[in-house]
């Protein structure tokens, strides 16, 4: 096999669950995140996500139906208001809206949607207000 075409196998192989969701279609996908920490204080919910790229620090009141205690260990989806993804085996994309009509919406200020990779982890879909973004250098 030639070197570009094992090169573009690669790829394929690596961003092929990718490929069909590229901006180019229509669709944005979510970045994947882990959560860091959890701590709760005065009826607020501090979250801490991160990925390779990034760390999203996020909070939810306490009484508002989406504010979910993400899993340790497991992966999430972060829906901003540009994520647009059809989930695989879904007819229509889910967005950030999709999120906030499903759970709660917190006016003037940012949201993040969250929803776990896999269906079978629990809670599986919540709403936070993005408090800061850090990217995280690479060298």
């Amino acid at each position: 096999m030639a070197p570009i075409q094992q090169t573009a196998s690669v790829l394929f192989l690596a961003l092929g669950p990718y490929m069909a969701l590229a901006p180019e279609n229509g669709q944005l996908p979510p970045q994947i995140v882990r959560v860091e920490s959890v701590r709760i204080a005065d009826g607020i919910k501090f979250v801490v996500l991160n990925n390779m790229d990034g760390r999203f620090n996020v909070s939810c009141n306490l009484k508002e139906k989406g504010c979910i205690t993400p899993a340790r260990g497991r992966d999430y989806y972060v829906f901003e208001k540009s994520t647009r993804w059809t989930i695989p085996g879904a007819k229509n994309p889910t967005t950030l809206s999709f999120i906030q009509n499903l759970t709660v919406t917190y006016p003037d200020i940012e949201n993040i949607g969250i929803m776990a990779k896999n269906s079978d982890t629990s809670p599986g879909m919540g709403l936070f207000i993005l408090n800061y973004w850090t990217a995280i250098p690479h060298d």
